[in-house]
C-alpha cells in the first residue's frame, strides 16, 4: 500500500531571486518568490486549492540587523503574525511574538528565550494560549547532533515530546525523530550535482499506519 500523501516541488535561483512551485496530492498548487530589498529579505507566497479554486497569499517581510531580527507575516485570509528577537548577551537571546486573526477574532502573545554555546542550544517559549515549548540540541561531534523537545498546554494539560538526531556529511544530511504520538519522521538532503540538490522526506504514523512521502529538487 502506497503513501496516502506525497508532494513534489522545485526551486530555481536567478540573481538572488528564488522561485518555487509545487503540487501535492491534496490538490493544492503552491508558488512563491524570494527577493532581496536593501540587502534584506522579502518573501511572498501563494497557495491555490485546485478543488475549490481558492487562492490565499502570504507576504513575509524580514529585517535582519546586527543584534536583532524582526519579521512580519501578512495573510490574505485576515491573519497577522509578528516576531522579534534581540541578542542580549553573546549567548542569550530574548524575544516575543504576536498573532492575530480576524475570523474568528482572537489573538495571542508569546515570549521566547534562547541560550547557546559551542556544544548546545536551549530554547523556551511561553504563549498566552497556554502552550509551553522547550527544546534542547546537543552537539556530539562535528557531524552528529542529538535533540529533544517538550510541548505542554497549561489549560488542556496535553503533553507531547520527541527525540531526534542530525547527521551531516560532505554531500548529504540525514535528520530523523520520533514523537510521543508514535510518529516517525526522516529527512534526507543530498547534493546530486553542481547546483542541484534533492530533499527526500518521509513520515510514518505507527498508531494509525498513515504514511507520507515528499520529494523536492533545488537548483541554484
Amino acid at each position: 500500500m502506497g503513501p496516502e500523501h506525497y508532494a513534489f516541488d522545485a526551486s530555481y535561483n536567478f540573481q538572488k531571486v528564488v522561485l518555487f512551485k509545487g503540487i501535492v496530492t491534496r490538490d493544492r498548487l503552491t508558488a512563491s518568490v524570494i527577493a532581496p530589498i536593501m540587502s534584506k529579505q522579502l518573501f511572498m507566497a501563494s497557495f491555490i486549492d485546485l478543488r475549490k479554486a481558492r487562492l490565499s497569499t502570504v507576504l513575509n517581510i524580514e529585517y535582519i540587523a546586527l543584534n536583532y531580527r524582526a519579521k512580519v507575516n501578512l495573510f490574505s485570509t485576515g491573519q497577522i503574525r509578528a516576531t522579534y528577537i534581540q541578542r542580549v548577551t553573546p549567548r542569550l537571546y530574548l524575544g516575543g511574538n504576536f498573532f492575530w486573526t480576524s475570523v474568528p477574532q482572537k489573538s495571542s502573545v508569546g515570549y521566547t528565550a534562547r541560550y547557546e554555546t559551542d556544544k548546545m542550544v536551549a530554547t523556551a517559549k511561553v504563549e498566552s494560549s497556554g502552550d509551553v515549548l522547550m527544546t534542547y540540541v546537543h552537539k556530539i561531534s562535528k557531524k552528529v547532533s542529538l535533540a529533544t523537545d517538550f510541548v505542554y498546554n497549561c489549560f488542556s494539560r496535553d503533553v507531547k515530546a520527541s527525540v531526534g538526531y542530525d547527521y551531516k556529511s560532505r554531500l548529504s544530511r540525514v535528520q530523523g525523530k520520533i514523537d510521543s504520538n508514535g510518529v516517525v519522521y526522516a529527512h534526507l538532503k543530498r547534493k546530486l550535482n553542481v547546483g542541484l540538490r534533492c530533499l527526500l522526506t518521509a513520515s510514518l504514523d505507527l498508531k494509525n499506519m498513515n504514511q507520507r512521502l515528499g520529494l523536492r529538487l533545488i537548483y541554484g
